[in-house]
């Protein structure tokens, strides 16, 4: 817990106190003859928008919603499947804003593909591809797709132009290994 005190608009003193209540934070407000209870969600949806750099905001976004899922794990929750939702909402507002930035719909691809929604993680792949064929990942991942849908010899193309756009990441090579054995 931590207390922090102030002072109210009627001059009584009183103490705001962060606590947890198993699952949510609470902030006690205390002093003034009263004593009042505030739920607060706070969580890494407040954290939209807030940094500037794309890639930056994407590894800070996914960085704080993992330390918040281990936090609601070790508070006991481990069945919450909001998370996912509230981060496919984030990603879809980001492509709104941004719609000609490849690694958004990459981002919303591998989530789809986690989520086994196999044909729209296919359709974000595609979309990240055709706004920058360069980048290897989005073909890795077409890849992975194609492999669970057993056409391997699209799944091997794919996991060839990755590896010819990145040589020096080994998993795209084993994957072409994999495929072809």
């Amino acid at each position: 817990m931590v207390g922090i005190g102030n002072e109210d608009r009627a001059g009584h003193d009183y103490t705001a106190t962060w606590c947890t209540g198993g699952k949510i934070g609470y902030v006690v407000l205390s002093g003034g003859g009263r004593v009042r209870y505030l739920r607060v969600g706070v969580g890494p949806w407040q954290l939209y928008g807030i940094e500037i750099n794309q890639y930056a905001h994407e590894l800070a976004q996914m960085t704080v919603w993992i330390g918040y899922l281990q936090w609601l794990r070790q508070h006991g929750t481990t069945t919450w499947k909001e998370p996912i939702l509230q981060a496919m909402s984030n990603i879809d507002k980001a492509i709104i804003r941004f719609p000609k930035e490849s690694s958004y719909y990459l981002l919303r691809g591998r989530i789809l593909n986690e989520m086994k929604r196999t044909d729209e993680a296919r359709e974000s792949f595609a979309k990240s591809i055709e706004l920058d064929p360069r980048k290897p990942e989005p073909h890795y991942f077409m890849g992975v797709v194609y492999q669970r849908w057993r056409q391997m010899d699209e799944a091997l193309l794919e996991y060839q132009k990755a590896a010819t756009l990145d040589p020096s990441k080994l998993h795209y090579v084993c994957a072409e290994v994999e495929v072809l054995t």
